[in-house]
């Protein structure tokens, strides 16, 4: 081969490896990204499960032993008490519900 052709195939080969290098970091970045947004996915879907729990243990207080229970042996931190709004604003459901009847 003459010079002329090796440099080419060098520059050829040094430009594919920049690519081949780039293409990877993207993919990289790429997965870290749905990573990120595949654990958000979790804990908002956990912390919504949990406070459906909460919400059953209080509306029907016989099953709030078996739910903290089942909690424990999950290694699950026990459901959150129901917010005061939520109270209210069921409350406020209910009432409205008493009124047009």
């Amino acid at each position: 081969m003459k010079k002329q052709e090796v440099d080419l195939v060098q520059q050829l080969g040094e430009e594919q490896l920049v690519k081949a290098q780039r293409d990877v970091k993207q993919k990289e970045d790429s997965s870290l990204v749905l990573g990120d947004i595949d654990a958000r996915e979790l804990r908002d879907f956990n912390m919504t499960s949990l406070q459906q729990l909460g919400k059953l243990a209080r509306d029907f207080p016989v099953t709030t032993d078996t739910i903290h229970l089942l909690c424990s042996q999950l290694d699950l931190p026990p459901p959150p008490e129901p917010t005061a709004r939520g109270a209210a604003s069921r409350a406020s459901a209910l009432n409205s519900l008493s009124r047009s009847s």
